[in-house]
């Protein structure tokens, strides 16, 4: 399970930007789609219902928009050496 986390942490900011729209935006619509014809789920599906579309969600959202940026950075050329301090 610490993988899965770690996995999770690599695009948590994606998912900190992003689990809104699925729980205020996205969500409102398949729920109202799932009463409309007569699914009822317990509330403890609804919630990991979101959970997981949150995370597929963030995760989109990290390939497309994150990562693109993480992976073209420019790299300092040689060691990386602390300036001094003045005395």
């Amino acid at each position: 399970w610490v993988a899965g986390l770690a996995a999770v942490g690599i695009f948590s900011y994606s998912l900190y930007l992003t689990h809104e729209i699925v729980e205020w935006r996205i969500w409102p619509l398949v729920a109202s789609r799932l009463a409309a014809t007569g699914h009822l789920l317990p509330q403890v599906v609804v919630m990991g219902l979101m959970v997981a579309a949150s995370l597929v969600f963030a995760r989109g959202f990290f390939a497309i928009f994150e990562r693109p940026f993480l992976t073209h950075r420019p790299r300092p050329e040689g060691p990386v050496v602390a300036p001094a301090i003045p005395a």
